[in-house]
């Protein structure tokens, strides 16, 4: 076959027998175009298109057929026209894609009417009625459509785009790629910018950057429902952001699960919720909904003091022991020491309380630490001292591995500074299904790499059963319940 074309692909005429055969041959397009593509890419589509030109039926394609077929269709690539206007002439790509879809909309009308053009039956259903321009925008840049047109029909010709949603303007692939943006941490305003420039200043709003992840609702909804596996441990933390309701900017709560898993003591994040506050009653709905997906009961709870995390557990877990945050205590603790030089030393002394490495020891650092405190005259300190620390020293007895993990919960200021990157880029979100949107998908991500095969053990399963075993020895001595 000769590779010496004009410069110029030519046109194939509707009702010239190449036109016809490559019109019969959309038809098998249009299925190749509407199966599922590794990427959802228009691209990808046209090109395994482009292939199936050449192969099907090859054994009774003539040469000149598949010369024709290449110039119609893949010699876009390789010649381009100086004289031809407007963006798909500068764009080769979307000049193959557009007589593609046009050559896949033709079939569909044919199928419809149940005859080809020019071909009389008294079964047909109803009459060709000329061509409606629409305008598309794809990753290749814009493309102005030749749609068909029908009349006369028993039925209504709803011709569909491969690769588009009905009634939609802007292809899957492109759809996704706004709504991936904008969740990976790119303001509406900039996603919108972008698009702008790939569509040739035709591009898409803020308000459809929104809309576009509104599509990712339901994938969303069924992780945050998805069943639960035993866990060992368990984490809760909150943090806040701005969200908008009824025009009044207010702070909005952002609940947190993490949990342990029991048999391969992977972190995962076991779910996310959004309230009005901390509140105890929203902070029981949130752990009713995890009990609901099937968590079990865990060895232990780590949180700081919030009254509503306190009341909540006090209701739904009751029983479950209990270790507060060590690190939220000694910055509690500062608020009780009357002199700032003093800070640090009473810093130093609870410090070395918590590394007592079990109890017997810590009982005896914690008599000593008093007897500091009175002496120095922070009278107020001791006595706080005394009334709270055995809250921090639930987990003083298990297995060194497991206090470094398990005494702090650390692991959730890490997960709330990521949403706050995250969230910091909106500032003000304009409701509270947005919000959840977000940190829901931050959130996937998070767990997605916390179970990953390749990801290690939080803490191994051994320490974790040695964990379960000295808490559940000393459930006969419980020192601190969840209330």
């Amino acid at each position: 076959m000769s590779t010496m074309f004009s410069s110029t692909a030519p046109i194939l005429r509707r009702s010239s027998p190449e036109g016809r055969g490559l019109r019969r041959m959309g038809r098998r397009l249009n299925d190749a175009f509407t199966s599922p593509c590794l990427d959802e890419n228009l691209k990808c589509s046209v090109n395994c298109c482009i292939v199936c030109l050449l192969i099907i039926h090859s054994t009774t394609m003539t040469e000149q057929d598949k010369i024709t077929i290449f110039d119609a269709l893949i010699k876009p690539f390789l010649c381009s026209d100086a004289s031809m206007d407007g963006q798909e002439g500068n764009n080769l790509f979307a000049l193959a894609i557009r007589q593609l879809l046009n050559s896949s909309l033709l079939a569909q009308q044919d199928e419809h009417l149940g005859c080809e053009r020019y071909e009389r039956m008294s079964t047909r259903n109803g009459q060709r009625n000329g061509f409606k321009p629409r305008t598309i925008r794809t990753s290749t840049g814009q493309i102005t459509l030749d749609v068909p047109q029908v009349r006369n029909s028993q039925t209504p010709f709803i011709p569909i785009i491969p690769g588009f949603e009905r009634g939609s303007r802007i292809d899957r692939a492109l759809n996704l790629a706004i709504a991936e943006m904008y969740l990976q941490g790119v303001s509406t305003r900039k996603v919108a910018k972008v698009m702008n420039e790939i569509c040739g200043g035709n591009g898409v709003s803020a308000t459809y950057v929104s809309q576009c992840t509104a599509q990712l609702d339901d994938i969303f909804e069924k992780w945050r429902n998805r069943p639960i596996p035993p866990i060992a441990h368990l984490f809760l933390d909150a943090t806040y952001t701005k969200v908008r309701r009824h025009d009044i900017v207010s702070d909005c709560a952002v609940f947190v699960a993490v949990g342990i898993d029991a048999e391969t003591g992977r972190r995962m994040v076991l779910g996310v919720s959004v309230g009005l506050s901390e509140a105890s009653e929203h902070w029981t709905t949130f752990i009713q909904s995890l009990l609901m997906r099937g968590m079990n009961r865990p060895n232990c709870i780590t949180s700081d003091d919030h009254k509503g995390i306190r009341k909540a557990l006090a209701e739904t877990l009751t029983g479950v022991p209990w270790q507060r945050c060590q690190f939220h205590f000694q910055q509690n603790a500062q608020a009780h020491v009357t002199s700032v030089r003093y800070r640090s030393i009473a810093a130093l002394h609870i410090r070395n309380v918590f590394n007592a490495g079990n109890r017997v020891s810590a009982k005896l650092m914690i008599q000593n630490t008093l007897a500091v405190f009175r002496a120095d005259n922070q009278h107020k300190l001791a006595d706080w001292f005394e009334e709270n620390v055995e809250e921090c020293l639930t987990i003083i007895d298990c297995p060194p591995e497991v206090q470094r993990r398990l005494r702090t919960s650390n692991i959730m200021e890490s997960i709330n500074r990521q949403l706050k990157r995250r969230t910091n880029v909106i500032s003000i979100f304009p409701s509270e299904t947005s919000l959840l949107r977000i940190v829901t998908a931050k959130a996937m991500d998070l767990s997605d790499e916390w179970e990953g095969i390749s990801s290690k053990a939080y803490i191994s399963p051994e320490k974790l059963q040695q964990a379960a075993e000295v808490l559940q020895a000393a459930s006969s001595q419980p020192q601190n319940p969840a209330a």
